[in-house]
């Protein structure tokens, strides 16, 4: 089973709050989903578009997603990666309906990797593994800890890096 590893990862994940989302100006589509305790940086970030914690502190486990994402509640769609085009304030807006809830359960489909992330408050964050060449970018998500970075790559092909 290729996402062993993987869903031994995601299991860390559930009961952590999502501190830190950041996402738009400058990183279109593209999400980072901070979790865990709080590492202060060496320096703090300069974008005065992170809250101040974001600027001073670095997750002790994070998800960078690059491929399609879609965020929805037990009845409705609320905004999804598209978003980013068009109505990109809205999506942050959006976004932010996931601060500092915890993840109750996480599923993996095992052929596609693809995520569904479940918080408090009954919001899914989805995650589809479309990227399968190289025009667009190298991987679909990259779940990070502080020994390693797990990559669901290209057509979901998992690989490691350590850190």
């Amino acid at each position: 089973m290729k996402n062993i590893d993987l869903k031994a990862i995601t299991n860390l994940l559930i009961g952590l709050p999502c501190w830190s989302i950041i996402g738009g100006k400058g990183t279109g589509s593209v999400i980072h989903l901070g979790f865990g305790s709080k590492k202060l940086r060496d320096r703090p970030l300069k974008n005065p578009h992170l809250t101040e914690e974001e600027r001073l502190y670095d997750s002790s486990i994070s998800l960078m997603v690059y491929c399609s994402w879609r965020l929805s509640s037990e009845s409705d769609i609320i905004c999804s990666w598209r978003d980013a085009i068009d109505n990109i304030e809205d999506m942050l807006l959006n976004l932010e309906l996931i601060r500092n809830k915890k993840i109750t359960n996480i599923n993996i489909c095992p052929l596609s990797l693809d995520l569904d992330i479940y918080f408090e408050g009954n919001n899914k964050l989805e995650i589809f593994c479309d990227e399968t060449n190289d025009y667009d970018a190298d991987n679909n998500y990259s779940l990070f800890t502080e020994e390693k970075i797990i990559n669901a790559g290209l057509k979901s092909i998992i690989y490691y890096e350590t850190r």
